[in-house]
């Protein structure tokens, strides 16, 4: 038993683990089309955020988070869409797995946007304030370099 990431060819074990367990949790059954819509091509799916427990390769447990602008707070936030588990493996710890690897890729996902956000500041303070522009002086027929006046004066 593994905890890996959602992979297309996993979409009719988790049809199978909606129209199951889902439906015992209270959700409505769809047949592929409806979970494709609702779910996994809708505009929030991330499979950096969908995790499957799989079980001799087949999936037997689904997470699915989602993040985005215009979700509630979805900027700084991620949200649990699914937990769906099959009735042999429907577990506290298996639930608190899944879980798990949720919340580390919604944590990982964080760290990603510090370290941009810090390398965006850097690189704005090492361009701030550029030296000025060296250029040579075309009035005169010399090709002395001239770096004691500014452009303004010329």
């Amino acid at each position: 038993m593994q905890i890996r990431h959602y992979i297309p060819s996993d979409a009719p074990a988790v049809l199978q683990l909606w129209n199951t367990a889902g439906v015992h949790a209270g959700y409505v059954p769809q047949d592929e089309a409806g979970l494709r819509a609702l779910l996994l091509a809708h505009s929030d799916f991330s499979a950096a955020h969908t995790f499957v427990l799989d079980v001799d390769g087949q999936a037997q447990g689904f997470i699915n988070g989602c993040i985005g602008a215009h979700l509630a707070q979805g900027a700084v936030r991620g949200y649990v869409s699914c937990l769906l588990l099959s009735e042999a493996l429907d577990t506290d710890e298996n639930a608190r797995v899944l879980l798990t690897a949720l919340e580390d890729s919604f944590r990982q996902a964080i760290y990603v946007a510090i370290d941009v956000f810090r390398n965006r500041l850097r690189d704005k303070a090492a361009h701030a304030n550029p030296l000025r522009k060296q250029y040579y002086e075309k009035r005169d027929d010399s090709d002395k370099l001239k770096l004691d006046s500014v452009e303004e004066d010329l």
